[in-house]
């Protein structure tokens, strides 16, 4: 039988190395894993669940245990059917903990998170919480690619532009939530990110998350890994070039001035071998660095 490891963060599971094949796990806003993505970038695997834990549907033949909420330790024993959740045990058939709540009576003896599992989560198994959250667009929740910006990543300059401005909805909530995600497993791992690791990101995210912008393609992704965008500067037309995202791509840009440069010296990631041309970003939006 092979060896199973886990990366986690902050008791956040992000993937998984089994038999020596890794795989990330792509969860829900809940925390459920919906897909699993191979070392090559690959969906090799997709899950859809009741709302108790049972499984609806999954197209692929990998097994993993961390499915229903998942990423947040729930952990499947597939010949019972249980769930095992730290200090308790949730049976999704039956809808409810098989033993008391340990909290009882201040919480209901059996009742799993109040009969509400699409608004709430037990990790604990001791205590209702709120499942992990989707990030809305705002300093806070983009810091991380500021954090890449100021070591001197371009691509995470341009990364936290976008994160501000690319505007709030549920979908595209969790595509930046998704894709911090899996920015974060690769830091985690030490791996440095490559242009063509963060056009996949998105692809993945847009694609599990049902999220679609005309504006960010592979073509545009490619042109600004090394290259930095500037919001102030005037494209053709006098036209300022954060407007270009507002009119031609319907971003909301409520940070139009948010454009931030590297700290030090830039520090390229690995070009795609063969960039694309047709992105719609002119030049004089541009800062080239070679």
């Amino acid at each position: 039988m092979g060896v199973t490891s886990y990366l986690t963060v902050n008791g956040e599971i992000l993937s998984e190395t089994r038999s020596g094949v890794e795989s990330d796990y792509i969860p829900d806003p809940q925390g459920s894993t919906v897909a699993l993505v191979d070392s090559s970038q690959t969906i090799t695997d997709t899950f859809t669940w009741w709302p108790y834990g049972e499984v609806r549907s999954h197209v692929g033949s990998s097994v993993t245990p961390f499915g229903y909420n998942g990423t947040l330790g729930y952990y499947a024993d597939g010949a019972s059917g249980r769930l095992y959740v730290r200090a308790n045990i949730l049976l999704p058939s039956q809808t409810h903990w098989l033993t008391q709540d340990r909290l009882w009576p201040s919480e209901l003896p059996y009742v799993y998170t109040s009969s509400a599992p699409t608004n709430f989560t037990d990790p604990s198994g001791l205590c209702r919480t709120r499942g992990a959250s989707p990030l809305p667009p705002n300093p806070t929740n983009c810091r991380i690619y500021q954090i890449q910006c100021g070591e001197g990543f371009v691509y995470a300059c341009n990364a936290f532009y976008a994160c501000l401005n690319t505007g709030s909805s549920p979908e595209g909530n969790c595509v930046r939530s998704c894709l911090q995600r899996r920015l974060k497993s690769r830091l985690a791992r030490g791996v440095p990110t490559t242009c063509d690791d963060w056009i996949k990101d998105h692809q993945i995210c847009f694609q599990v998350e049902g999220y679609s912008n005309p504006c960010t393609n592979a073509s545009t992704l490619a042109l600004l890994c090394n290259n930095l965008f500037l919001p102030g500067a005037i494209a053709p037309g006098a036209i300022p070039c954060s407007q270009i995202l507002e009119i031609g791509c319907s971003w909301p840009t409520p940070y139009p001035e948010s454009g931030i440069s590297p700290l030090g010296p830039p520090r390229a990631i690995k070009p795609r071998p063969h960039p694309c041309t047709d992105s719609f970003i002119p030049a004089p939006c541009l800062q080239t660095y070679t």
